[in-house]
């Protein structure tokens, strides 16, 4: 699938074994995605983000992607 890029840095959508999952950061971490609900997945972030379970977010109308826990420094909306 193709890359998404925000100010965080590139982001990436793929399929591994067990789905879907998200590599993202300059280390590339791959987050297995769960599906929650449509176009909503969530994940769960390691190291200095671990804040829980947190949500993925697909806009087909805007193309963007939103990670929630780095929302907040408004570094989660990636765009293809």
């Amino acid at each position: 699938m193709s890359p998404w890029a925000s100010r965080y840095g590139p982001a990436q959508v793929v399929e591994s074994d067990k789905g879907l999952a998200m590599e993202i950061g300059p280390d590339r971490y791959r987050y297995p995605l769960t599906n929650w609900s449509g176009d909503v997945f969530s994940y769960l972030p390691k190291g200095e983000n671990a804040v829980g379970i947190t949500a993925v977010t697909f806009d087909r109308n805007t193309g963007t992607m939103t990670v929630e826990n780095l929302g907040e420094n408004g570094l989660g909306t990636f765009n293809k």
